[in-house]
């Protein structure tokens, strides 16, 4: 097949959308499928077509984390969309790309597929930075009807997880929804995990000695991510019972912000690495010992997979997207406040080896069930059912 897909966001961006994309883009090519991806870049006249990616223009928000704007009116692209002889469309994104796809579709009565990825009613707050009730209001009623006319324009829904197949049925989208979890190629996280050395140099440039344990936020730095509550926990952590460092990776529009705000006790514990290539992300889960995110807005929470491939412990509050993932006891722990993921951190940190590797065991047994065979045959179910 000739598969178009279609995104707001692509590499070099890092955030949980490029990876599922770069999953599928794999998983396909694998299979011998064509892949084009159809993106954007900070350009607002030129094309670029590199690598069967093309980038149409847009202009770069820096108030929304430079995010990238297209108009979803691309005359030249559309031409270019047409010659590719497409056989399905595949929209990843809500706005000005995923309207072009959508119009592609359409316009050259191609199926269109639509993978809704963000639980855009936990962003209202960047649109709403007083936080005023009915703005708040207004906002997440807009989502709820935006996303309702987007799903009904397409084919087939895909959802990452049951939480946002029920979310969308909230909205009231009548078209069929497919629940269907991002996949990765676990293998080439867990061989990193076997690169000892690797692993050690990396954990000296933090400066983490070999008995501490080393715990792992990396994701989206925002204040949707609640990232306070895993500083806060970390601060709670008895060092003499528990030596251990906080590793907080990635960028985002909080970055700066949560830096600055670490208290001076904190500074040589609490390590910051900004962005990092996604070729390097395994390094650093790797690196690590375990895996925290306090998030509750994850529509799929692919970073606990891709921890769960490198055989960390998952540590999250309750998120129904989280049910099937992280296992109490078995492949991880919830906590409801900062005091809570102190003390489970702790009761891990202080378990025999006999006790933590028949939680590794259970932890890779569970990440095989993402694996990107199994993703690769769920989504082709659903593009033969939207020819």
């Amino acid at each position: 097949m000739r598969i178009g897909i279609f995104t707001d966001t692509y590499d070099p961006d890092i955030n949980g959308v490029v990876r599922s994309i770069s999953s599928l883009n794999q998983a396909l090519v694998r299979n011998k499928h064509e892949v084009f991806i159809i993106t954007n870049h900070p350009s607002i006249h030129k094309i670029e077509i590199r690598d069967r990616v093309i980038r149409l223009p847009g202009i770069k928000l820096n108030s929304l984390y430079g995010y990238v704007a297209s108009s979803p009116v691309q005359k030249r692209a559309f031409e270019i969309v047409r010659l590719l002889s497409l056989d399905i469309i595949h929209v990843n994104s809500v706005f000005g790309i995923g309207y072009f796809g959508r119009h592609c579709g359409h316009k050259l009565g191609i199926p269109v597929v639509f993978t809704y990825h963000t639980e855009f009613e936990s962003y209202t707050n960047y649109i709403n930075p007083l936080k005023i009730k009915m703005v708040d209001t207004i906002g997440k009623i807009t989502v709820s009807k935006v996303s309702k006319k987007l799903c009904r324009t397409c084919d087939a829904v895909i959802a990452p997880s049951r939480k946002t197949r029920n979310m969308l049925m909230k909205y009231g989208v009548s078209r069929r929804i497919f629940v269907v979890p991002t996949g990765l190629d676990i293998d080439s996280f867990y061989r990193f995990s076997s690169n000892y050395e690797d692993i050690r140099e990396l954990r000296k440039s933090f400066g983490v000695k070999n008995n501490e344990l080393l715990i792992l936020y990396l994701g989206r730095i925002a204040p949707e991510k609640s990232i306070e509550i895993l500083i806060d926990g970390f601060k709670k952590i008895n060092q003499t019972v528990l030596p251990s460092k906080l590793l907080i990776v990635g960028d985002g529009p909080s970055y700066q912000s949560l830096k600055n705000s670490i208290d001076v006790s904190l500074i040589n514990s609490v390590l910051f690495a900004g962005q990092i290539a996604m070729s390097d992300v395994p390094r650093y889960y790797a690196a690590s010992n375990v895996f925290v995110s306090p998030s509750v807005t994850e529509t799929q929470g692919l970073t606990f997979i891709e921890a769960l491939a490198c055989g960390l412990p998952l540590f999250a509050r309750e998120d129904p997207a989280l049910k099937d993932v992280v296992i109490e006891n078995e492949t991880g722990f919830y906590f409801k406040n900062s005091d809570e993921l102190a003390c489970k951190l702790e009761y891990y940190g202080t378990m025999t080896d006999v006790e933590k590797n028949k939680i590794f065991d259970k932890i890779i047994k569970k990440s095989r069930e993402y694996d990107l065979d199994h993703f690769y045959n769920s989504i082709m179910d659903v593009y033969q059912l939207a020819e």
